[in-house]
């Protein structure tokens, strides 16, 4: 109060203000009476507020900067060729007039972490360009991964190479399984889904050079997704069966044993 008359002394050369301000300037100085009366007789409340007012905005900057570090997340797939592909055969089975098949996709994945701190992995989903005639650019999507009986081989010369499973525990080894990927390091292997007996035109389009569009989705547990759009060859059955018998049969033999 004292400061605020020294002020208008110091402006008008007088404690009293002018008629022109003089309503304004002391209803004002009273408002102030007013407020210092109030602080003076509330000092606890008031500092709880203000420590309550400090924690509120602490925690809100806290989590914007959480946020703004997981939007900038870098991570970078690869579709590697040598186990990725699709293939599309009859179960056997009918619904009415209408031969059921079944396709089978494994996509073999390099997923590296580019950022400064470590992702965890989560759900991977696929979709491929089908074959239905109301929209031939549509995508079906296998949402949920599937189970392999047992590790993707292919032939390497005269040897066999085995591919190492991204997400499945391997029974061939004690490893735990680890989807933590550390600061700029990489994680690679196989990620293999199956569709449900399906008719009609739900199977992969193939263009001219045996390839098929897909588009992969990999999700971390904390809400972040990356997408890759790549394309994979299409084989037949009988083909990746010679050395992976039990490929495209994880559904049906569980169906069996139900």
């Amino acid at each position: 109060m004292k400061i605020l008359e020294n002020v208008i002394h110091a402006v008008f050369g007088c404690y009293k203000p002018p008629k022109w301000c003089s309503i304004s300037c002391w209803a004002f100085m009273e408002y102030l009476s007013t407020i210092q009366e109030w602080t003076n007789n509330n000092s606890g409340y008031l500092s709880l507020l203000i420590f309550l007012a400090g924690l509120v905005v602490s925690v809100w900057f806290a989590k914007k900067n959480k946020r703004t570090k997981e939007s900038n997340v870098d991570l970078s797939i690869e579709i590697i060729d040598h186990a990725s592909m699709c293939t599309s055969f009859d179960t056997g089975n009918s619904q009415g007039s209408s031969k059921l098949h079944r396709t089978a996709l494994i996509l073999y994945l390099k997923i590296i972490n580019k950022n400064e701190n470590p992702i965890r992995i989560g759900d991977i989903r696929v979709g491929y360009r089908s074959q239905s005639h109301e929209n031939p650019e549509s995508w079906y999507w296998l949402n949920n991964e599937t189970t392999m009986v047992e590790e993707y081989k292919s032939p390497m010369g005269d040897k066999v190479k085995i591919y190492p499973y991204l997400k499945q525990a391997s029974v061939n080894s004690s490893i735990p399984v680890n989807m933590t990927i550390e600061p700029y390091d990489s994680k690679n292997g196989t990620v293999y889904f199956e569709q449900d007996e399906s008719g009609g035109y739900l199977i992969p389009y193939m263009d001219d050079d045996f390839r098929v569009n897909v588009i992969v989705e990999v999700n971390d547990n904390i809400g972040n997704k990356w997408t890759l759009e790549g394309r994979i060859r299409k084989v037949k059955i009988e083909a990746i069966r010679e050395l992976n018998p039990y490929f495209g049969l994880t559904r049906q033999l569980c169906d069996e044993s139900a």
